[in-house]
């Protein structure tokens, strides 16, 4: 399935979201962001790391990509490793199994208090 350019730059955006507002100072050096699927829009994920790396220069984004299957064979084998990426792409309704489990984080507090930043970034139609 593709997806649209415009969801997908939300959901970089996203991402940026989420290593900006609070993340930056608690996290290694390294970034694992995995995606699904989403190898079609490379050059749209590269250009968002370029921006990343000009305010955050001490911080390192490895994207890992997963087709199918792949993705949430990967994610659990890092999550029982021990070595989780940071941020998650979840397609479907597989989010609903980590948020029963407790493995996602609730983004309201860190949305609202940048709330300028998130208006400007999410619009109602995204």
């Amino acid at each position: 399935m593709r997806i649209s350019p415009k969801i997908f730059l939300g959901r970089v955006m996203f991402f940026l979201v989420l290593l900006t507002l609070g993340w930056g100072t608690a996290m290694a050096q390294e970034v694992g962001v995995l995606t699904w699927n989403v190898s079609h829009r490379n050059d749209l994920f590269d250009k968002w790391v370029k921006e990343f790396d000009k305010t955050h220069p001490n911080q390192k984004i490895v994207h890992y990509d997963k087709k199918g299957s792949e993705w949430s064979t990967y994610y659990q084998t890092q999550v029982v490793a021990g070595t989780p990426p940071c941020v998650i792409d979840i397609q479907g309704g597989l989010w609903l199994e980590y948020a029963s489990k407790g493995g996602l984080v609730d983004l309201t507090p860190y949305l609202e208090r940048d709330a300028g930043y998130t208006k400007k970034t999410f619009s109602s139609d995204s």
